[in-house]
């Protein structure tokens, strides 16, 4: 059709490459500041030394490589910006395409918009195997898979309906290598069962979600999440239980080390009052934890133990103002090897010392 334009969007290219770009400073940033903390904390030890060596061999490469196919693939996306305006466009036109497979229409009976666009690069496998019967006298599964790569995707969506405006988007962006693996096997037609799995990670990644929406009777609301993380994460769990579950137990343990971040907000006004939330954290450095439980016909125990190493804040805010209730809440809390919380919160009803003042009128 004349005036439409086949593949992508140049601008969008352009606007995807500029993220490449920014990214890819992050990941620089992050990897120079996480460098400068381990050089300068003080810690000893065999422990520490492992550390250093992999964060010099293995982790910081591997960030530094991810950085340099960020800053490759943005020129990549440049490149083909170009020349989608000198192949792409049909009878000189332009206008707005859309993505391809997703032109942007709204669903039938709403009224609106929705857009999505997706990355993908880089490699997965994965494999599966299995042995024996389940419920007979004995038998297994297992599974295991592995990426590489990087991926990211974006959604929105706008509209109205049922009297009630509505908007979402939502972000994901990730960058590195991760795998998992998987296995549970039963024995005696079930009375013996057991499971396991592990999953490790390094590279980074980032997530946004926001949401807002207004209407007469709920009035107005948002709210937004984001998150980030820069390093190496594993996981390992395992559990079992016998004679049909009248005892078993669960093993579960975890270990990070590097940078992360998460923050959160959410607001409400309407006729009913206003309410406001607001929480943060960040931490950088190594943490483990670990956790294990016993159950015996029916009874129950458990321990949990973790321990970390680096420098670390965290801060929450809560408000709310309406008449039956006016408070005011909050908490702060840091930590360079030891840490320290403080918080406090005021609350009244303004309806509760209206009907103490004149209780005849209310």
């Amino acid at each position: 059709m004349a005036g439409e334009m086949l593949g992508a969007n140049p601008e969008d290219l352009r606007d995807l490459a500029r993220q490449m770009n920014a990214s890819a400073e992050k990941l620089e940033s992050a990897a120079a500041g996480i460098h400068g903390r381990i050089s300068s904390v003080r810690w000893g030890g065999p422990d520490a030394h492992d550390f250093r060596g992999n964060w010099a061999s293995a982790f910081r490469p591997r960030l530094e490589s991810a950085s340099n196919l960020l800053r490759t693939t943005g020129k990549s996306l440049i490149e083909q910006a170009k020349a989608q305006e000198q192949t792409s466009s049909v009878d000189g036109g332009g206008g707005n395409p859309g993505t391809p497979g997703n032109p942007g229409k709204a669903a039938d009976g709403e009224r609106g918009s929705k857009d999505k666009n997706q990355y993908d690069w880089g490699s997965k496998t994965s494999t599966e195997g299995s042995w024996g019967e389940k419920g007979g006298l004995a038998s297994a599964e297992a599974g295991a898979s592995a990426r590489a790569g990087a991926d990211a995707d974006a959604d929105a969506s706008a509209g109205v309906e049922g009297g009630e405006a509505k908007a979402e988007a939502s972000a994901h962006a990730e960058i590195g290598a991760g795998a998992e693996a998987h296995a549970e096997g039963q024995a005696l037609g079930g009375l013996v069962k057991g499971d396991a799995k592990a999953e490790a990670y390094a590279g980074a990644r980032a997530a946004a979600e926001t949401s807002a929406s207004a209407s007469l009777a709920e009035g107005l609301n948002a709210k937004a999440e984001a998150s980030a993380m820069v390093g190496v994460e594993a996981s390992a769990h395992a559990g079992g239980s016998v004679l049909g579950g009248f005892a078993g137990g669960n093993a579960d343990a975890s270990a990070a080390a590097g940078a992360a971040a998460r923050g959160s907000a959410e607001a409400h006004l309407g006729l009913d009052g206003a309410k406001a939330s607001v929480e943060g954290d960040a931490f950088a450095g190594a943490e483990a934890r670990a956790a294990a439980d016993v159950q015996v016909a029916g009874v129950s125990t458990g321990v949990e133990a973790s321990a970390m190493a680096g420098v670390g804040v965290r801060a929450k805010l809560d408000a709310e103002v309406s008449m039956d209730k006016v408070g005011f809440e909050f908490k702060f809390g840091a930590a360079l090897g030891l840490g320290a919380t403080v918080g406090g919160h005021v609350e009244f009803s303004p309806k509760n010392i209206i009907k103490h003042i004149n209780p005849f009128h209310w």
